[in-house]
Parts: C-alpha cells; sequence; structure tokens
C-alpha cells in the first residue's frame, strides 16, 4: 500500500511541475510585442516591431515588451523575467544583447531585465531611473506613452552603445539623457565609510593589546556586511536585480543574463 501510495505521489508531482512552467506565455508571432492585457495600440506594437527589425538586422540586439495580466502562481517580477527571459531566449546567442521590458498590470510590477552582453550600456542605476520615471505615466494610467517612453530611452542607450542610428526612431518619443543619480554614488561612498569605520572599531575592541602582537580580523566568511536601513534598492520606483541564468537558440538564440536591470512598480 505505501509503494502504490509513493508512486501515485510522484506521479501528481511529475505532472505538476510541467503545468508551472506553461504558466509562461509563448511569445507572439512578432517576437518583439506580447501585450496580454491589451493596453498597447496597434500603432505603438508597429513602432516597437519596426525599430526592432532595424535594431536587430545591426547589432544582434533585441528589446521586448512583454505586458501580463498577472504573474504565474508563485513567481514575483524578477523570478518571471528571469524565467520569461530564458525561455524566449531574448538576444543573440554570441552577445547575449537582449532585454525585457515586463510588466504585470494586476500586481502593478515591472521589471527591465539586461542580457549579460548589455550589462555595459544599460547598468542597474540607469535601468533603474528609466522605471522611476515610467512610474508617473502608469499612476496616471497613461500606459501606453510610458512605455513608448522607457522603450525609447532603452533603444537610445543601446544605439549609442553600437554607435548606431536605429531606423524608427524618429517615430517614438524623443528620449531624455538618462542620469546617474547622485543619491546612488552618495550611498556607495557612505557604504564605504562604514565598512572602514566598522573594521577599525573591531580592530580597536577586540585585536588584542600586546605590543608586537599581530592584530587582525576574519570576517565573514559568505554576504557582504549589512547595515540597517536599506542597501542599493528603489531609489523611487525601481530597485535593482540579482540571479544568473542561461540559454541559446528560439528566435535570437539568446537568453543570457547575469539579473541585471532593475524592478519596481506603481
Amino acid at each position: 500500500m505505501k509503494k502504490k501510495s509513493l508512486i501515485i505521489f510522484f506521479l501528481v508531482l511529475l505532472c505538476a511541475t510541467p503545468v508551472f512552467a506553461d504558466a509562461l506565455p509563448e511569445p507572439t508571432r512578432d517576437f518583439y510585442v506580447y501585450d496580454e492585457a491589451h493596453i498597447l495600440s496597434e500603432e505603438a506594437k508597429s513602432k516597437i516591431i519596426a525599430t526592432n527589425e532595424s535594431l536587430y538586422e545591426q547589432t544582434g540586439a533585441q528589446v521586448v515588451v512583454a505586458v501580463l495580466n498577472r504573474l504565474p502562481e508563485g513567481e514575483d517580477i524578477n523570478s518571471a523575467a528571469t524565467d520569461l527571459f530564458e525561455k524566449w531566449k531574448i538576444g543573440s546567442k554570441e552577445k547575449d544583447n537582449g532585454i525585457l521590458l515586463l510588466i504585470s498590470m494586476e500586481d502593478r510590477k515591472f521589471k527591465i531585465e539586461v542580457g549579460y552582453g548589455l550589462e555595459g550600456a544599460i547598468p542597474d542605476m540607469k535601468a533603474n531611473q528609466i522605471l522611476n520615471d515610467l512610474t508617473p505615466y502608469f499612476k496616471a494610467g497613461d500606459y501606453e506613452e510610458g512605455i513608448l517612453n522607457a522603450f525609447s530611452r532603452i533603444l537610445n542607450l543601446i544605439g549609442e552603445e553600437y554607435g548606431i542610428a536605429i531606423d524608427g526612431m524618429e517615430n517614438l518619443p524623443t528620449p531624455e539623457p538618462v542620469p546617474v543619480s547622485d543619491e546612488g554614488e552618495s550611498d556607495i561612498i557612505g557604504l564605504i565609510v562604514r565598512v572602514i569605520l566598522l573594521i577599525f572599531i573591531i580592530n580597536f575592541f577586540f585585536g588584542g593589546g600586546g605590543g608586537r602582537r599581530r592584530r587582525y580580523y576574519r570576517g565573514p566568511r559568505s554576504g557582504p556586511f549589512i547595515f540597517p536601513g536599506g542597501g542599493f534598492g528603489g531609489f523611487g520606483g525601481g530597485s535593482f536585480g540579482g540571479g544568473s541564468f542561461g540559454g541559446g537558440g528560439n528566435f535570437g538564440g539568446g537568453g543570457s543574463s547575469g539579473g541585471g536591470g532593475a524592478s519596481g512598480g506603481w
């Protein structure tokens, strides 16, 4: 009886696993736009597709916009973006230069997922700033204009990275330069100062008092110092992501990301 119950349990488990995986949608025939919530006009979709075709032809890079009604059960916006990026294999296999702008309407969350090959063009702080500037559009219900603005800024940064002109950019909102927040720089400097101060205090109190006695501090084997009051996440609407995964094949053949980018909500 026990053996039979175990067999049934494992069969149910095996059947349940693909159901979770299948909760992620398949890409559309046009690949570059997936709009489950129907918030984008056909004109907006055409602009995204046309500029992507020019970008892909010149660089192999792809910027996919995916709008979901809701996130799959058991996933947050970061894990969903990671899984979708890998499943759709965005960007070229050789360069891993894909970008995913994922939006979940009911969850009121969004994420910019950046492939390895574009982390220099769109570092976390710039991705975070783009989402911060996207937030007011979404709060006002102006979803299409917000998406096109974010998409235009992403394309502009990629164009600068490769030194190319992307056909169709004139039909998108004019992208503003993406500033790197001074607040972010001051946070980094503050963190360094706190680490140095902490090491000094530990050495002073626990390093021993002998004249020639060797003194040292042995830090924890894993993980960074953690200070109350937050770290590098959430300058406004977004926060930085993490994780890693790889892939290959499909439309562009990419799908490798170091978890770079930013996430947030409205």
